[in-house]
């Protein structure tokens, strides 16, 4: 009896599902002494299944050469030469080749990036190496991959935002609300943030990705209140920013009807990150009955900064908007029939 090989197929998944049920993207780079290539994947979160969605090959031959001022770290074994531009600019193109074909968003869409290499068999030291590696992760961030999906450790954080070339009138400010999700990268913005005088820096959803031992020896060290949220809708007053908390926090609106239709609203107070004033401006003509729910919709739309997925994040902001358009709602019915 006689058995013929079987050949596994990854079965493919639409880009209507990908858009619509919960899967996580994952795309995976590599570049090898012959090929680079970016393989992207989908797992359904809800039947656990893994789907392949695109591969994209280029040639790694085909890198472009030196540049006058770049410096060679190291050959492939067919020898190429290697510098970190050029392979940086060679992981950008295929994965934004990889992620274009497949009509999807490298800022929402991709929720993971790995990254490997078979190049490093051809070098000399772990520096060259090193280089190497660090170039991987250039070229995925030069495409737009977010930094919390790139583990990495930044060596030197104060020459990494030194090269970001940051307008210095950014830390002339009362508050900073930080977005920085490089765990490397928060505590040296609170640093330069306590050295320009800033009074309170805010982190929204930053637990999950910040030392906050340091955070807190730095906030001694310059005075600066440095607060940490999972949601910059909760932010809690603090003496050193009151004048801040009159404006921004739990969010608290005065709201308008008539026959039973919001016809205006002022917000006495909002979310930091402007999700409660932009909900205010697309919900008049909003009929009573609906208000409150269209109102945490509305945040979740804005979009809303805050994490996505679980019971918290995203759906925390929207129940708190929602239970600030209700008392506002029963405030005025309050007052109107008192």
């Amino acid at each position: 009896m006689s058995y013929k090989p079987k050949i596994a197929n990854t079965p493919s998944v639409r880009l209507l599902d990908l858009k619509s049920k919960p899967y996580f993207i994952v795309a995976s780079v590599e570049v090898g002494n012959t090929t680079t290539k970016c393989i992207l994947t989908a797992t359904n979160l809800e039947e656990g299944k893994t789907y392949h969605v695109i591969k994209t090959v280029t040639m790694t031959r085909d890198v472009r050469s030196p540049l006058p001022d770049e410096t060679v770290f190291g050959k492939t074994l067919n020898g190429v030469e290697l510098t970190r531009e050029s392979v940086s600019e060679m992981v950008r193109d295929t994965l934004l080749k990889a992620i274009n074909d497949a009509k999807l968003d490298i800022s929402t869409d991709i929720h993971f990036v790995v990254r490997s290499t078979g190049v490093v068999a051809g070098f000399d030291s772990p520096e060259e190496v090193g280089v190497f590696i660090k170039a991987l992760a250039d070229g995925c961030l030069m495409a737009g991959i977010p930094p919390q999906y790139l583990p990495e450790f930044i060596d030197d954080p104060a020459e990494f935002i030194n090269s970001l070339d940051l307008d210095p009138a950014v830390f002339r400010a009362d508050m900073i609300i930080t977005y920085s999700l490089h765990p490397d990268i928060t505590p040296q913005i609170a640093r330069m943030a306590g050295e320009a005088g800033v009074k309170a820096l805010l982190v929204p959803n930053g637990r999950a990705r910040v030392s906050t031992t340091e955070l807190e020896q730095i906030s001694k060290e310059y005075g600066i209140h440095i607060e940490v949220d999972d949601l910059c809708c909760k932010m809690r007053p603090h003496p050193s920013i009151s004048d801040l908390n009159a404006i921004f926090g739990t969010p608290i609106l005065d709201v308008t009807t008539s026959h039973g239709t919001i016809i205006d609203i002022k917000v006495l107070r909002g979310a930091p990150c402007g999700s409660t004033w932009r909900m205010a401006e697309k919900i008049i003509g909003t009929s009573v009955r609906e208000a409150p729910a269209r109102a945490g919709l509305l945040i979740q739309q804005y979009p809303c900064r805050a994490v996505r997925g679980g019971k918290g994040g995203i759906h925390e902001s929207a129940k708190l908007h929602r239970q600030a358009m209700e008392a506002a709602l029963n405030h005025e019915d309050a007052s109107r029939n008192g």
